[in-house]
């Protein structure tokens, strides 16, 4: 974890191919996608969250406010979804009022795929110093199976991506760059609120690893955690005055904690480690029921308190229910028998392969952005642990890792190609 590979895009002289490069990869993975999603069907309905989140951008685009009229609080601002999501797709929703729903939600997210995989140039060029390095990881997120499949399904991790690299594109960048980047990196919390415990993370790590450092960036530490945690605040704020409950930065909490810690997720081996709708639990009262009688934020603490209950009393259970979440969620065995499944789930396990052999070849690589994932790993292995196992958890550290893989890669193959230029001439002198 010596020595640092950080170049300033703004002043490298390499900036043009840089640029050309990051177009392209635009370009082609939008191309892509665009390809999918047209095989898939632009506007079949989406799985998960998506319904709720176009419901929430039209509602926004309609200067109707944060209202989301497909739920058992029409009339009340919403506290469960987080904002990102749902603020971006409000800007095509507001530009195309007719466009289909389930349209808007996947090529938003083919856009958002296309900008996250650029950015991801510009930050493994940062931290590696190696161009074609940077394009390859840039090459490899705009082509990843996981990540396609997360666009056609409407969900949310492009746009955390986007704002997660862009920020620290910017924190690398130095100066006063690194304040608008933790910015940024605070503004991806609204997508996924996890990672509100990135700079708490970051400290433990730094108090454990490199005391010294710590002492000799406290002030810029400070500011930078204060501009992070700034749109994370508000948005708690926001939902205070809307709810009374503090601090709340996501009323689905209790809901996410109740269905991954549950008897069915525990004794069912086809949800085992998974996640289950509330309702999908034996004995439960509905949800509808149970929303007649309480607010979002009530109901909310409700599953909340069950889940608790379900752990208290059930500890012989925790530890094969822990086992089944680290499977789900970092082990890449496909548990839907498609071709697709197979497919993504073979790239992610080279990936992790390749992550691997990358670190047992090449131990240098830049401490502070290996700082960083260390920090996010973590904290994916905490979410996982204590809500449940899914790859939309682990994915977003994924794309963290292809500068690791590929600077490893370029330079096995300078090596090689040095080693072989070396057996050349050597040959060339003996005859």
């Amino acid at each position: 974890m010596s020595g640092s590979f950080r170049i300033s895009l703004l002043e490298h002289r390499t900036a043009s191919r840089l640029l050309m490069a990051v177009v392209a990869i635009f370009l082609l993975t939008l191309l892509i996608d665009s390809a999918l999603i047209f095989h898939f069907g632009a506007d079949t309905p989406t799985n998960g969250d998506g319904p709720y989140y176009i419901g929430l951008a039209r509602s926004m685009a309609s200067n109707n406010g944060y209202y989301l009229e497909e739920s058992f609080w029409p009339n009340i601002p919403n506290v469960a979804r987080s904002p990102l999501w749902p603020a971006v797709l409000s800007i095509p929703a507001r530009l195309m009022p007719s466009a289909n729903d389930n349209a808007i939600l996947k090529f938003t997210g083919a856009v958002m795929h296309g900008i996250a995989a650029m950015l991801l140039i510009l930050l493994a060029f940062q931290v590696t110093g190696s161009i074609a390095a940077a394009v390859l990881s840039g090459f490899l997120l705009g082509l990843y199976p996981p990540a396609a499949g997360l666009v056609v399904g409407g969900f949310s991790e492009m746009v955390f991506l986007v704002f997660a690299i862009a920020g620290l594109v910017l924190i690398f960048e130095g100066g006063w760059w690194r304040y608008v980047g933790a910015l940024l990196s605070g503004v991806s919390v609204l997508a996924r609120s996890n990672y509100v415990l990135m700079p708490i993370m970051l400290v433990m790590l730094l108090v454990l690893l490199r005391p010294k450092a710590l002492v000799a960036n406290w002030r810029p530490l400070i500011l930078g955690c204060a501009a992070f945690a700034l749109f994370p605040a508000l948005w708690i704020v926001r939902n205070y005055a809307v709810s009374g409950y503090f601090p709340v930065l996501s009323a689905m909490e209790g809901e996410t904690l109740y269905g991954g810690n549950n008897a069915r997720v525990a004794e069912d081996l086809s949800v085992w480690g998974y996640w289950v709708m509330p309702d999908q639990i034996p004995g439960e009262t509905t949800k509808r029921n149970l929303s007649a009688t309480r607010s979002e934020l009530e109901l909310n603490k409700y599953y909340h308190d069950r889940a608790i209950e379900f752990i208290r009393t059930h500890k012989s259970s925790m530890p094969r229910l822990i086992l089944g979440k680290l499977i789900r969620g970092f082990v890449p065995i496909p548990w839907v028998p498609l071709a697709a499944s197979y497919i993504a789930f073979g790239f992610r396990a080279l990936v992790y392969a390749g992550f691997l052999a990358a670190l047992l070849y090449r131990r240098k690589f830049d401490p502070q952005y290996t700082l960083f994932v260390v920090a996010m790993f973590v904290i994916t292995l905490l979410t996982t642990v204590i809500y449940y196992g899914t790859f939309r958890f682990t994915f977003c550290v994924e794309p963290f890792l292809f500068p690791f893989l590929m600077a490893a890669l370029v330079h096995a193959g300078r090596r090689r190609t040095a080693d072989f230029e070396t057996a050349r001439a050597v040959r060339s002198q003996l005859s």
